[in-house]
This record gives C-alpha cells, structure tokens and sequence, in this order.
C-alpha cells in the first residue's frame, strides 16, 4: 500500500473554514448549488486519455492483428466497444497477460486501427477502401456501440454508389463524429466503477476506499498521473493510503469526476476546492470556482480573494479581486478589510480599477487598517503609503489631515514620501512632464479633463505628444503618444474614448500631401491606441461631432481642389462607417455639427 499525505494543507483547509467560514449566504441565495459540466467535463476527460495512449503512459492492453501491436486501456476499449468489452471480460477469453491475439478476425490492421481511433475519440474516417469492411465486421461483430456508426457507414456507401453510378467521378474522405460519445464513455466508465469492473486502483481516504481506474484518475487529476507514473511496489499493489483528506469530500470529488456533476454547498465548498486544489484536479477547481464566485459579497470577498490565492485558483481569484475592486468602500465596514494582510491591501490600493471616487478615500483606508493593530501595522505604512497616489489629493486635505498626523510624521520615510508628491505636483503644474503612475487617475475617478493631441511646434513640427489637463489640481500628465501618420485631423470623445480622424500625411521627399482615411483610437482604460475601421472615403478639412454615442463627420477635401458635402457616420460598438448622406449648398470649410 502506497501512503500519502496532504501535508500543510490538511491543516491549512480548518483556517479558512470551520466555525468562522470565509464567506456567508445572503438570505436571498440557497446554501447549495447543483453544477453540471457532464459533456464539457466528458469531451475534456476523453482528450486526456487519449493523449495519455499517445504517450503510451498506463498502457495495460496491447491488441495484436497479424504483426501489428496497438498499445490501448482495458477499460477504454471496453467502455467504447461492445466486442473489446466481451474479449476482455473473459467471454471469449482470448487476454493472456494484457495481450489480445486477433489473428481469427478478417480485420486488416488499418481497420483495427479505425475502431480504436473510434474508441478514443467518437469519430471515424470514411473512405473508399475503409467503409466497405468496417461494415461488414459491423455485422460479424458488435464493433460500435449503438447503430449510429454502422448507420453513417452505410449511408456514406449508398452516396458513393450514386456517384459512380452518375459517373461522377467523385471519392472523398468523411469524418464522423458522434456527439455525445464522450459522454456515453463517461457513463460507461461509472458503471465498470460502480460494478467493480476493470478497475485497477484503490483510494483509501478514513475508513472508505473508493474502486477507480487509474486511467481516469489520472486524466483528471496531475496529482495522480504523478503518483501513477512512479514505479513503486505499493503501486503495484493497486492500494493508495491519502491522509489528511475527508472521505465524504473525496467521494463528491471522485462521483464528479465519473459524472461530472457536482452538489456543492457552505458547508463543504472551501474543504472541497483545497482538496481540489491538492490534487491539481482542474475540472473540479472550476466547478467549486463557480460556487464560490456566485457566493461573493463585500463581507467575504477579500477572504475568498486570499484564500483563492493559497490554493492556486486563478479563475475564483479573478472574480474575487473583481469583486473587491469593484466593491472597495463598501468592505470598510466588515471584519475582513480590517484582518486582511498588508500584502493584499496593497495589491488592491495600487490597482486602476479601485473604484474610488477620490484618493482621500484610499489613504482613510490604509489608516483604517494600520490602527486597527496601531502597534503591530505601522511597520507597513511606508510600504503602504507609497502606493496612494498622494498627488491626487486635495492640498488643503494633505495638510489639515495627512502632514499634522502624528503617526505619519513619526516616519521620516513617508514624510519624504509626502515631500516627494507635493514637489512631483507643483513640477505638473508647470507643465513638465511627470512618468509616474502616482499623477494618474483611477478609472472610478470620474472628472472632465482636457486632452491635447499632437500639433506643431514654432517651426512647424509635427508633434505626437498626447497630454491630458486635470482643471481640479492644474496637474498635466502624459498618455501614450500618437502613432498615426495623421496630421491636421479631427478629434472627438467618445465614452471616455478618444477618436482621430482622417486629416493628412506629409510626404516630405515628394513634398506632397497625402489625404488620410485612417482613424485611430484611444482607449482611456488601457493607455492605448488601437487603429479601427477606416473613413469610406479619405478626407481633410472636414468637421466631426458626436450625437446619440456615435460619430458624425461632414464635409472636407481631397487634396486642395476636391471638395465634397459627404456625411459618413461611426458606430463604435459595430467598428462601421456608414455613408448616411449630404449638406445642401456650398462647400463649407471645416463644417461644425451642434445639437
């Protein structure tokens, strides 16, 4: 008998959990979730093994046709064919040390290869030269399950007949698939469980052991193709001992990895998703993700976020920083901002998506935090302050609150952090450029600002600079510059999105100017330009507006004769721009649309 142990995290799983779980059900929500993934979880199972026979790991059946050998699973080829299943089982007793003699079949070896290419994947290759004789072992023998196959046989032979007849000429290959053969596997597979058949492991978790295949387990769980990779003689033995872990867990664990179907609740969810998490069993983790996720509110999402972290959970870890993000102040109140660790208070304080209305609201978070253990946190405040963007913060506030607090000026450290804003601020607002992430807004940060896109020195420079203008601190901050050839454009708003459009390109070596149909875009959340979906027609000199969140440009000129009234029209969502008609009249010069 092998032994293992969960080690550390048979312990760790009682921190989060017990008497104090990390996260409590709104009256509104059920305690539990029933969560079925069976084809999903199905299709993704029968991948696994089928990459496992091509890496030939758990081989324990070789079928051997004429000089041939093909390395497959006993319990694969039963579970996928009735024939193979009847071999094995010892009806028609032909095994003899995990090799299956098939000289007495008129089965050509690239037919046998046909069926087990069926076996591991629900689909078969129809050809001229292959269908003829897989439906005729078809008829000799139980070869698939079900009539589907046989069924696309024929049908495949009645469509090549009409061709010849018609003297088409045509022969082509086919490929069928059935679609819920994965499924039907898995289901199979759970009742040679259940029936003790074919399995070749024992888990023993407590006083239960569970039946299994190690085919299975290992598909879904890294931890045991690990485990059954390894040549120890408790292997052999088919016994594995697994300490630390709760039989009722692993038992919902190993029904839903034969099943795919999982009833999970308060009770068990975070037990289940470190035990999960254990044994690297990623279908699982997904399935408990999803729980847990529905389950988030702001009094158990930084510990769901932390306790996601421990565990290796990105996908709960995702949502769970989301969540927080997204519900920062309202945490304030509960029990779990105030006994998070510092290390996670500052991954939320220097993100850009902390929805916040002002910075004043993060430094009252981390002054919250700091004296709820005065004593024991205030080693953190030089680490923590430094991710408050101090800039951001109202001058008068900084000095009514923040300079005379005795606990910040006991810290020569954030003093000179404190000096270090307040000179980077007064450098803003002379207009010089400052490249710290301290000087930008938060994306919660709703306030109007002034953008300025490229233009021309004194000399007649182009310039692509892009600089944004906050009225409430006079501070100037650089976004990502232009990288468009465009010069003399038009420029809009758009959903705190910023549009170039069309304009000119100088050509210095031919001293010509080319008219632009380009438009670009600037994403305000990611810092970026993105090139979208060009003018229908090329145009200088034209006049643009935004009504109802899309786009309107007017008029321009190609080159300096060409002129036109042409109304085109941008839908940001669609990426289009629609010709949508024409002013009246005379040509006007950079036209402008009001509403």
């Amino acid at each position: 008998m092998a032994s293992a142990s969960a080690g550390d995290n048979s312990s760790s799983f009682s921190t989060f959990y017990g008497s104090n779980p990390a996260f409590q059900i709104s009256e509104d929500k059920s305690d539990h979730m029933d969560i079925h993934k069976q084809r999903q979880h199905a299709s993704q199972l029968l991948a696994a093994i089928l990459e496992m026979k091509d890496e030939l790991h758990l081989i324990d059946t070789q079928l051997l046709v004429r000089n041939c050998v093909y390395p497959c699973h006993q319990a694969i080829l039963a579970a996928g064919s009735p024939y193979f299943s009847e071999i094995i089982s010892g009806k028609n007793n032909q095994t003899s040390k995990g090799l299956i003699e098939m000289h007495e079949n008129k089965l050509e070896p690239k037919q046998v290869q046909h069926i087990i290419n069926y076996v591991y994947t629900g689909s078969v290759t129809m050809s001229h030269e292959n269908a003829a004789n897989l439906l005729h072992a078809c008829n000799n023998h139980k070869i698939f399950k079900g009539k589907v196959v046989e069924s696309a046989l024929r049908d495949y032979i009645s469509r090549q007949t009409l061709n010849e007849v018609s003297n088409s000429g045509t022969s082509s290959t086919e490929c069928f698939k059935e679609f819920n053969y994965a499924l039907d596997i898995l289901k199979a597979l759970n009742l040679q469980r259940l029936d003790c058949e074919f399995t070749d492991i024992v888990i023993q978790v407590g006083d239960e052991s569970f039946s299994c295949h190690k085919i299975v387990l290992a598909a879904s769980s890294a931890y045991f193709k690990a485990m059954f990779s390894s040549q120890m003689r408790e292997m052999r033995e088919g016994i594995i001992i697994l300490h630390g872990l709760h039989p009722a867990v692993m038992r919902t664990l190993i029904n839903y990895t034969y099943t795919g179907k999982l009833t999970i609740g308060t009770a068990d969810a975070q037990e289940m998703m470190a035990t999960a998490s254990f044994l690297h069993h990623t279908s699982a983790m997904l399935a408990c993700s999803e729980f847990m996720t529905s389950e988030l509110h702001p009094s158990n999402c930084l510990g769901m976020l932390q306790f996601a972290q421990d565990v290796g959970c990105q996908e709960l870890y995702k949502h769970a920083l989301w969540f927080s993000l997204a519900h920062f102040l309202n945490e304030l109140e509960y029990d779990e901002f105030n006994n998070m660790s510092a290390d996670l208070l500052s991954r939320l304080i220097e993100d850009d998506e902390l929805n916040v209305n002002k910075e004043e609201q993060v430094y009252e978070a981390v002054m919250q935090w700091i004296h709820h253990q005065k004593e024991q946190r205030q080693y953190h405040l030089p680490k923590l302050i430094e991710k408050v963007r101090l800039p951001l913060i109202d001058a008068a506030y900084t000095s009514r609150f923040i300079e005379s607090d005795s606990l910040i000026k006991r810290w020569s450290s954030v003093v000179m952090v404190l000096d270090e804003a307040k000179k980077m601020k007064l450098a803003a607002c002379r207009g010089e450029k400052i490249d710290d992430i301290r000087m930008k807004l938060r994306f919660s940060m709703k306030k109007e600002v002034m953008v300025i896109v490229g233009g021309f020195t004194d000399n007649q420079q182009c310039v692509r600079d892009v600089r944004c203008y906050n009225p409430e601190n006079g501070a100037w901050i650089d976004l990502a510059p232009f990288p468009g050839r465009n010069q003399r454009f038009q420029c809009v708003a758009v959903n705190n999105n910023i549009y170039v459009i069309g304009g000119q390109a100088e050509n210095q070596k031919a001293h010509l100017s080319e008219t632009l149909s380009d438009v670009w875009k600037y994403d305000s959340h990611q810092d970026k330009w993105t090139q979208v979906a060009s003018l229908n027609k090329p145009r200088h000199g034209h006049g643009a507006a935004v009504l109802d969140g899309k786009i309107y440009v007017v008029g321009g000129k190609i080159g300096w004769s060409k002129k036109f009234n042409e109304v085109e029209r941008y839908d940001p969502h669609l990426n289009i721009w629609t010709t949508v008609g024409r002013i009246k009249g005379n040509f006007v010069e950079k036209p402008i649309v009001l509403r």
